[in-house]
């Protein structure tokens, strides 16, 4: 994680990388901790095809402010692949992949 944070609900949150070039594009954002047991069904089935062998290290869900109104961005998710690469994705709550940082489905890891 990079140290840049925003504030939301008067919290300081740190933004990935990701999130911190979305802010600097002008595009508020805020990222929590979130519980991976808690994850939507579509979200857990949606990365366990993407990449079958990882484990998941850390979950984020994402709030963009959108027209004055905060909008769920998704979930960003740091992996570990079987060969112990950190991979990132980004995934929406109906369990479309935004983002993959892997670029490729991980089946022989």
């Amino acid at each position: 994680m990079l140290p840049a944070e925003t504030e939301a609900a008067g919290e300081s949150m740190p933004l990935s990388q990701e999130l911190t070039g979305l802010a600097k594009l002008g595009r508020p954002v805020c990222a929590r901790e979130f519980d991976a047991k808690d994850l939507p069904e579509a979200v857990t089935a949606a990365v366990a095809k993407q990449h079958s062998k990882a484990k998941m290290k850390e979950v984020m869900e994402i709030t963009e402010i959108k027209e004055k109104k905060e909008v769920h961005g998704g979930f960003e998710i740091v992996l570990e692949t079987g060969d112990k690469k950190d991979v990132e994705v980004t995934v929406s709550k109906d369990g479309k992949i935004l983002e993959d940082s892997g670029e490729k489905k991980d089946k022989d890891k």
